[in-house]
């Protein structure tokens, strides 16, 4: 869901930059900030309608829910830097899509990397949110996850998410502008 609901933002922002809106929106009360947040609820709406279906449809209800939901919602801040990053890269929706495709790889290599390397090698992929992300939510549906070590995998996708974004912040505004 964090690569489907990115596309989301991404391509809307793409959307807005074509047509002229963020330009709009500048002389508008709105800042930009508040923009961004408002073109992130619906992808959010999305992703916690979708974590609730998932559950009912693949016989998960078992599992603690509160923890499901604390992991989606630490992996939902992912979601607004991929899509900021597609939209700022993307200057119609066709290199959107590209951009955002390549992106969707690079994020995927990290659950490839802890589904398919032998544990010892998993240092390989902590450059990624989404392999904490993944970590976490495999410990829950499991069912061995503990608040401590699911604590520790959502500070890391966290820090890794908030760096990311400082260190894309200027190509991300330049985009934009």
């Amino acid at each position: 869901m964090v690569v489907a609901t990115a596309f989301l933002i991404g391509l809307a922002v793409v959307d807005d930059k074509e047509y002229g809106t963020i330009l709009a929106i500048r002389a508008s009360p709105v800042n930009s900030t508040e923009y961004f947040v408002g073109r992130s609820i619906f992808p959010f709406l999305v992703t916690l309608f979708y974590t609730f279906a998932a559950l009912v449809v693949l016989g998960l209800t078992h599992v603690n829910t509160l923890q499901v939901y604390l992991v989606v919602i630490v992996a939902f801040s992912v979601t607004p830097l991929c899509g900021l990053l597609i939209g700022a890269l993307g200057n119609n929706q066709v290199e959107a899509i590209g951009i955002g495709k390549i992106l969707s790889v690079v994020l995927m290599l990290a659950i490839l990397g802890s589904t398919m390397l032998p544990d010892e090698w998993h240092w390989v992929v902590w450059w990624s949110p989404l392999y904490w992300i993944y970590d976490a939510l495999e410990k829950v549906f499991t069912e061995t996850a503990a608040w401590g070590s699911l604590a520790i995998d959502m500070a890391a996708a966290f820090c890794l998410t908030a760096a990311y974004f400082v260190l894309l912040r200027k190509r991300i505004v330049k985009g934009l502008a």
